[in-house]
């Protein structure tokens, strides 16, 4: 027999007035706020069109639930609210968007209507009633356009987002809007949302703003599921007539005006859409600054180099290190375990002040620990900005240091690439660390080897000095990427054991557990798996090694995140004090990101919200409240293969079974096994191996411009110091 649905409640309306905002989050616009309907208190939750006030009208329609936590709520599907129109409710409102205002100033000014009349009211100063008039209109302007976006078919993320930037400088933005519903897509909305408007508005389907607008989404649509950053003229028709479902006959036409718009960017006989165009010219361009500026340091001796490495470098090691002096930019690649993390730690030792970077929060974190210094991620170091859905980073951003390194460079998308070339200062080495084996960014581009196709100069590193001589793991890496099947005995420091995807992972479960019960802490040991979901998956892999690691799992209530469903049936996500946890997304407010790893320290109930204390790495504490902020981190007991990327562990568990097929490439298994230093362990189906070593996934060249305008920009090549040669 199936599983039982729960059988929804009867929907029901609140109309009141909110008496206290419980919470508040700004960048989606969830809600959480009691409110006074008659003589009863009833919990809205839901996402609102605007800032929630005390004192504000609300109007809602929604299902009333009893959660585990907060009790009983109405969880809106629709939220309307609006300015008092009571004196009470007024004075609530105003001391909420002027809390400047002294109580006698708020209740004379709740006395009138809000309007522009205001800074008549006797008894308020001149410079407050102007900013108590201005606040208060810029309210109601935003609210009639929140307003105006969420009843025609924006949802309120989006209207949040992109209503003030519609506002700015505009007198009647609805008006704009009216005339031109795709106006939001240059502005960041999904196009989606825009043809709702112009459906609900009635607006004509045959203008050019719905054409041009669906060409530009199709085109970054394409670019970001494809990772190309070019794409054919009848690529792009073909994908533009799908957005707007209309035959390619009506959009061929339009192709010439996105061009001439500058919405699409013409290189060679390609098309590219302009913002990632305009991204490899800045790299091609930042990157002929830095040559142009160079001017070659002294060059440390060999001696030096070699009392930096700690060892006798190899005479490739040496020209590395010895590039990063003599080479205004230098690459340093090669597989995993031949020694890239050293050479950075020798050029460290060497210079006074370095900017230490790196694509994931993990190879920061690595990057700290090899060299003593600190590192950060390269969208904390930018301090990037998204506006609409495209990251912006300002130039200039990195002075005063001895050199530049940006570490786990094959996972820079153009984007990124772009805005960390043009913050490098002018006369400083840039050296950057990647392998082109690995798995490629998750934007458009193919940043890292087309410089080095370019001809950027690059130093190859290929003597694996990660495992000791004797070690299997070097073999079993150098296998996948010529396409063969390694060798996978049953036991010792690489190992295969057999697991059906009925079986549910168990296998997984028992082999950390063996690990456990060898003395290895949890800390030493990584487990993967290329997807989330699934019963191989990392959801289903946490829950299981949570019970193992944890012991308040099976002791103490927790926090309740999040349900999962899969083969296996319903299970739950809940955080325990103990628990690593991950962050899934940016957080700029807090200025921790995408990649970073945190632990529990505390958790407890206030009130009807769960709270929970988290400690990151470098020490910083931070609190979490509400469901809406725990929503962003998961459970790190076990990570994808992809996040792992940068990372190392000294056992590695990796699960593989042929229900991961559309993520079965020779990269990633080979991006897996690579961060193992010790030992090796795959659970699942030697099928799924073959698969993989097939590039039974998705897998091809990407398509970018970005070679051949490197290329363009290095003309002679790259300066080096006289005596310097390539080893």
């Amino acid at each position: 027999m199936g599983s039982r649905r729960r059988r929804r409640a009867r929907p029901v309306e609140v109309a009141g007035v909110i008496s206290r905002v419980l919470s508040y989050q700004e960048d989606t616009g969830w809600m959480s706020a009691r409110v006074r309907q008659g003589d009863v208190d009833v919990n809205l939750v839901g996402t609102a069109p605007m800032k929630p006030t005390a004192g504000m009208h609300v109007h809602a329609k929604g299902e009333p639930r009893t959660h585990a936590v907060y009790g009983d709520q109405i969880h809106a599907e629709s939220i309307e609210l609006s300015v008092p129109d009571t004196h009470d409710g007024r004075e609530a409102y105003l001391r909420t968007i002027a809390p400047f205002l002294l109580s006698e100033e708020v209740a004379l000014a709740a006395s009138f209507t809000g309007d522009l009349a205001i800074d008549l009211v006797p008894g308020i100063a001149e410079t407050a009633a102007l900013e108590l008039r201005d606040r208060w209109a810029i309210r109601h302007h935003l609210y009639d356009l929140f307003t105006f976006l969420t009843t025609n078919g924006v949802s309120a993320e989006t209207a949040r987002r992109v209503g003030p930037r519609l506002a700015i400088g505009n007198s009647d933005p609805i008006a704009t809007l009216r005339e031109n519903p795709f106006a939001l897509v240059a502005l960041g909305a999904p196009f989606e949302q825009a043809e709702a408007l112009r459906h609900a508005l009635r607006a004509p389907t045959e203008s050019d703003h719905r054409y041009l607008a669906g060409i530009a989404a199709a085109a970054a649509a394409h670019c970001e599921d494809t990772g190309d950053t070019l794409l054919t003229r009848a690529e792009l028709v073909a994908a533009t007539a799908r957005t707007l479902r209309e035959s390619t006959h009506r959009v061929e036409p339009h192709v010439a005006r996105a061009l001439a718009s500058g919405l699409i960017t013409a290189t060679g006989a390609a098309l590219q859409p302009s913002w990632l165009a305009a991204a490899e010219e800045r790299i091609a361009r930042e990157i002929q600054r830095l040559i142009k500026a160079w001017r070659p340091l002294p060059c440390p001796s060999d001696a030096a180099i070699a009392a930096a490495c700690g060892f006798e470098p190899s005479s490739a090691q040496i020209h590395a290190v010895r590039s990063a002096f003599t080479s205004p930019i230098t690459i340093i690649t090669g597989p995993a375990g031949v020694g890239k993390s050293s050479i950075v730690r020798a050029i460290v030792s060497l210079t006074r002040a370095q900017l230490l970077a790196a694509t994931t929060g993990m190879a920061a974190k690595r990057l700290s620990g090899l060299t003593g210094k600190p590192a950060t991620t390269i969208h904390r170091a930018l301090d990037g900005k998204l506006e609409g859905e495209r990251w912006v980073f300002p130039a200039g951003r990195f002075g005063g240091v001895d050199v530049v390194v940006f570490d786990e460079f094959s996972e820079a998308d153009a984007e990124l690439a772009a805005g960390a070339f043009a913050a490098a200062p002018s006369g400083v080495p840039l050296v950057i660390i990647g392998d082109v084996h690995q798995l490629d960014s998750v934007g458009p581009g193919y940043v890292l080897g087309d410089l080095i196709a370019a001809g950027v100069h690059t130093v190859v590193l290929d003597a694996n000095f990660r495992q000791k001589a004797s070690s299997p793991i070097p073999a079993v890496g150098r296998a996948i990427l010529a396409g063969e099947l390694p060798a996978l005995p049953t036991a010792g420091a690489v190992r295969f054991i057999p697991a059906r995807m009925s079986a549910h992972a168990i296998e997984v479960a028992a082999v950390v557990r063996g690990l456990q019960a060898a003395g290895l802490g949890q800390r030493s040991i990584r487990v993967l798996s290329p997807m989330w979901g699934g019963s191989f998956g990392i959801n289903r892999l946490n829950a299981m090694l949570q019970a193992l690691w944890n012991p308040k799992a099976s002791t103490d209530a927790g926090v309740h995140v999040r349900q999962f469903e899969d083969e296996r049936g319903m299970f739950e996500e809940r955080f325990f004090v103990g628990d690593p946890i991950l962050l899934t997304m940016n957080d700029h407010e807090r200025q921790i990101y995408n990649g970073e790893i945190f632990h529990v320290i505390a958790m407890r109930a206030r009130g009807k919200s769960a709270w929970v204390k988290i400690r990151a790495d470098d020490g910083r504490l931070f609190e979490l409240v509400g469901g809406r902020q725990l929503a962003p981190f998961r459970l790190a007991y076990a990570n994808t293969i992809h996040r792992a990327q940068g990372g190392e562990a000294p056992h590695v568990v990796i699960a593989l079974v042929r229900g991961h097929q559309r993520m079965l490439t020779r990269r990633l298994l080979y991006t897996a096994v690579t961060r193992a230093k010790t030992s090796l362990t795959i659970v699942g189906e030697l099928a799924a191996i073959r698969m993989a070593i097939h590039d039974a996934g998705e897998v091809r060249a990407r398509r970018t411009g970005l070679r051949e305008r490197v290329a363009e920009a290095l003309g002679g090549g790259v300066p080096r110091a006289a005596g310097d040669t390539p080893a």
